[in-house]
């Protein structure tokens, strides 16, 4: 075979799935490529709102693998049923429809991923909305706009073990401040 042959394959593979599927791969489907160099196929959105929790942010970057957004999905409302009343989980950016670069990300290419709001409450235990994203430090506090916030661990945990545990999901890794992983 002609190496000029597999210019196109390479330039493909390199470009981060372009057009998939296409011509040359017609059975390729769903997220493809590497989280930081990949497309998607058959993505489904996040709606704005569910039970348990709410997108940050408004815009079209919340589209994921059908896989993940069930698992967000069911884990932020077995969240939410086992500690009513509290604030709802804030997810925070997944992917374009299509994937492909997302601003300000490095990954978030391919629907694998996802940006979550870690539950909030005030210094004396009452849970409350997450202002966005919070710096906690290594003992769970944070100050952010003049308000104190403490690391809601219970429900954080109840979170990572609904979506470690979610049915088809297949959570690979978790990402976290190695301070508060511990």
């Amino acid at each position: 075979m002609r190496i000029w042959l597999l210019a196109p394959l390479v330039l493909a593979a390199l470009t981060g799935c372009i057009g998939a599927p296409s011509p040359l791969a017609p059975g390729v489907h769903g997220s493809i490529g590497l989280p930081h160099r990949g497309c998607l196929t058959g993505g489904a959105a996040l709606p704005d709102k569910g039970e348990g929790f709410e997108r940050y942010r408004k815009h079209d970057v919340r589209w994921g693998n059908p896989r993940l957004v069930a698992a967000i999905r069911t884990a932020a409302a077995q969240v939410a049923k086992a500690r009513p009343g509290g604030a709802p989980l804030l997810v925070g950016d997944m992917s374009f429809e299509h994937g492909g670069f997302a601003e300000g990300h490095r990954s978030h290419r391919n629907g694998r991923d996802a940006d979550l709001i870690l539950y909030a409450m005030t210094p004396d235990g009452r849970p409350v909305r997450a202002p966005g994203f919070i710096d906690y430090g290594p003992d769970g506090l944070a100050v952010t706009e003049g308000k104190f916030y403490r690391l809601d661990v219970e429900r954080t945990w109840l979170l990572v073990k609904a979506l470690v545990t979610a049915p088809g999901a297949d959570i690979q890794w978790l990402f976290l401040a190695g301070w508060l992983e511990a």
